[in-house]
């Protein structure tokens, strides 16, 4: 692979060095103190003009680039110059909870002060800060977290200074806290604002806080301030790819094996598009330098992306070890707020994973897609904070002057589940109208009313947001699986959700079948046993239950296992004879933890009152697989496809009104699948993701009985048969009517009602489909 600086001939990476002993350059400024370390950065020299910008201002807009040390300084300035006195505190937001307690910990360490006392952060179920006493004067908090917190307290009075950092990742939860800010300074003059980043859109937040109308006709403060603060410390040279690169993790592991060899010093940051491409990247790695004869010592191959557990997160900041260069794979979450320390190369792949709403299939997709060149700008930036850097582009110049310049903010691409239930708690009735940087599309606003409505979390007439939309809502998962976990516990099959929503949540579960002869055999006879036949959900539990009560020969002694009894070995062994993915295996367990941990905390007395006495003695009646199924359908009954004459499947739109589904499009099952797996065609089909990145793919797929569905979820009938059949009262969905057509068509019986217009319907659908 080779790369090339605009204006030179030479190849980036493939110099040769006399000198092949390792030599690992850590923070150039370790050796100074603290006081030093802090005066050496560049926005030191800005810290009275800052000062003065927040005494004189409403809104202070600050572009800092990479590396200036806005995150951790400007709190500090604040802090210093008094804007914490009198019981008040200076917060910062950050994107992600790994930002906000890596630098909540950093502060605390230049404050000189344990962390949680005078420095402290809060993110969601997890909090480090004084509450009693001494209050935190300086606090780091996540985005979605403050929201949280201004349902309790709207004004946010205890603030002072509120900083909102990383503006341009233009996440809906940033949209959201910028639009209600811009409400609160109207009352609240006395509080200030600062937002930055260091690739913000300045025209835009300039436009978006000239209108406000504050209440005291007398104010004097300038409605807003801007400020550019140069200096990322160290300069970058960039190198593009000579030619268009044929496959990006390939030549992202390749990259990195000959910078390893040619060069001594520093750690190397990738930049991949998901979770799939950085475990990909970290196999070829790892192979690759187990059969290359490497110079400069070992590589220790670090991960990094959103899914990945917290404590697993942690580890890039751990110091590389003696003798060995690191090599972080990261997704998008490496490009801002958190500091690495030590890099000084940075490969990237130009692509990114970004979730965007389809409207063929009425759902939130993933995509990969190319960057913007602010993210390249970013991402380049993380190599020169310690010393001078190079990064490695896998793309053309050509190819990255015809980038867009920003990314689409998430409110312009998403369908806003999770935002209306939280905004619902704020009081805010109508999201599409509310002053935001970005507009939300009317359209996408009612399709989301139209799923929050079948979910049962909005109530009748205003649409409130109600407790079970509440509790959802504290959930830190998307609507739909929260409101899965939920449905579970009032039904009474908890246990196998968080199996489920555990497993659902990793990649790479199944190992490769063998090549060879024998071992292939046997490999397809230990997934025989291994897979349940209906599909991914009913697998999983199944594997679980062979992890915690694995089966025995004959005469031999049961082993039962509890999770608290679970060790590595167990797992590790387990996986070896089941042809399994040790690391999936323990990832899931930690999730499946995580999962547990979140519903636990909801209060009992709340998630009780959810649940009449006639629908506890309905499932009472069920079993326990008919309880899980019955879970995935209220959960997930906008996720099911119908087989079509190619064997390929069609997703049916429950949101459509006039029953068809635009475009028409075939899906396959995803290769990870059982159903896949097996080669095992159901005529109906429910599945919990649909990803676009490798075709048009459904993960996560079991069959499911379209009775049960239009028991379930009623409109289910109307919309495939176009009729409305007179049939007994059944079962009312819940949840409010939304204006026009009525969403819940002719309500079906539970089972075990008879009569004959009800034996007519059940005839007609087994007709349609075609049991």
């Amino acid at each position: 692979m080779n790369f090339w600086a605009p204006g030179t001939s030479a190849p980036g990476v493939d110099r040769e060095y006399e000198d092949e002993g390792i030599y690992v350059v850590n923070d150039t400024q370790s050796r100074l103190s603290i006081d030093q370390q802090r005066r050496s950065l560049p926005i030191y020299k800005y810290r009275k003009e800052i000062i003065y910008a927040v005494e004189t201002s409403h809104v202070v807009i600050i572009q800092g680039e990479t590396g200036c040390g806005k995150s951790t300084q400007i709190p500090q300035y604040l802090f210093e110059a008094g804007w914490s006195d009198g019981g008040r505190c200076i917060i910062c937001t950050q994107p992600r909870r790994i930002a906000a307690t890596s630098i909540a910990k950093r502060v605390a360490e230049e404050r000189r002060c344990v962390l949680g006392e005078e420095v402290g952060y809060s993110v969601h179920f997890d909090y480090n800060f004084n509450r009693n006493g001494k209050l935190t004067q300086i606090k780091y908090i996540t985005d979605k977290e403050l929201l949280r917190e201004m349902t309790r307290n709207p004004l946010l009075n205890q603030y002072s200074v509120i900083m909102v950092d990383e503006v341009h990742e233009r996440s809906v939860d940033n949209d959201i806290l910028l639009g209600l800010l811009k409400k609160i300074i109207r009352k609240r003059q006395d509080l200030r604002i600062v937002i930055s980043s260091a690739s913000l859109d300045v025209k835009l937040y300039k436009r978006f806080f000239s209108d406000v109308e504050y209440m005291d006709k007398n104010d004097t403060l300038k409605p807003y301030t801007i400020m550019t603060v140069q200096g990322r410390q160290y300069p970058v040279d960039v190198f593009y790819a000579a030619s268009p690169v044929p496959n990006y993790v390939e030549c992202c592991a390749a990259t990195a094996i000959s910078i390893h060899n040619s060069t001594i010093r520093g750690d190397i940051l990738v930049f991949l598009p998901g979770e799939d491409e950085v475990e990909a990247c970290k196999e070829v790695l790892i192979e690759r330098s187990r059969s290359l004869r490497l110079r400069n010592g070992q590589i220790w191959v670090v991960t990094l992306y959103n899914s990945l557990p917290y404590a697993e997160q942690r580890k890039v900041f751990q110091p590389t070890p003696r003798g060995f260069r690191k090599v972080v794979l990261a997704t998008s979450m490496a490009e801002t707020s958190i500091s690495i320390e030590n890099i000084t190369c940075v490969i990237d792949s130009g692509f990114e994973t970004v979730t965007i709403y389809n409207k063929t299939v009425n759902m939130n997709t993933q995509v990969i897609q190319p960057i913007s060149k602010a993210t390249a700008q970013q991402r380049a930036g993380r190599a020169g904070r310690f010393t001078q850097g190079q990064c490695y582009r896998l793309m053309t110049e050509e190819d990255y002057e015809k980038l867009e310049k920003r990314g689409k903010p998430e409110v312009m691409r998403l369908l806003l589940c999770e935002a209306i239930l939280l905004t619902r708690q704020l009081g805010i009735q109508n999201l599409d109208t509310f002053d935001l940087p970005s507009e939300i599309s009317s359209s996408r606003y009612y399709i989301a009313l139209k799923v929050l409505n079948l979910l049962d979390t909005l109530d009748t007439p205003n649409y409130t947001i109600n407790t079970r939309g509440i509790l959802v809502s504290q959930l830190p998962v998307d609507t739909q699986l929260a409101s899965f976990l939920l449905f579970a516990r009032e039904e009474g099959c908890e246990e196998q959700a968080l199996t489920i929503a555990a497993f659902s949540s990793i990649s790479h579960l199944y190992k490769e079948e063998p090549k060879d002869h024998e071992e292939k055999n046997e490999y397809e006879k230990v997934m025989g046993e291994l897979i349940d036949e209906r599909g991914d959900q009913f697998t999983y539990l199944h594997i679980f239950d062979f992890l915690l009560n694995p089966p025995v020969e004959e005469g031999e002694t049961p082993i039962h296992r509890t999770l608290a009894s679970l060790t590595g070995r167990d797992v590790s062994a387990f996986c070896a004879q089941w042809y399994l993915n040790p690391m999936a295996m323990k990832k899931m367990l930690e999730m499946r933890q995580q999962f547990k941990y979140f519903l636990d905390l909801l209060p009992e007395e709340a998630v009780q009152s959810l649940h009449s006495e006639a629908e506890a003695r309905e499932a009472a009646e069920r079993s326990g697989d008919e309880k899980v199924m019955h879970c995935l359908i209220k959960a997930y009954f906008k996720n099911i496809c119908k087989l079509a004459s190619n064997g390929s499947y069609v997703p049916v739109n429950l949101l459509n009104d006039e029953g068809s589904n635009e475009g028409n499009i075939d899906v396959e099952v995803y290769e990870d699948s059982v159903l896949h797996m097996i080669r095992r065609a159901h005529n109906w089909v429910l599945f919990k993701d649909i990803s676009l990145v490798d075709g048009i793919c459904i993960r996560d797929v079991v069959s499911v009985n379209p009775l049960m569905v239009a028991r379930t979820i009623p409109k289910f009938y109307k919309q495939l048969t176009g009729t409305e059949e007179a049939v007994a009262p059944g079962p009312q969905l819940p949840g409010p009517q939304l204006p026009g057509p009525q969403l819940p068509g002719p309500q079906l019986p539970p089972a075990g009602v008879t009569g004959a217009s009800h034996m007519g319907m059940e005839d007609r659908l087994r007709d349609i489909f075609r049991f």
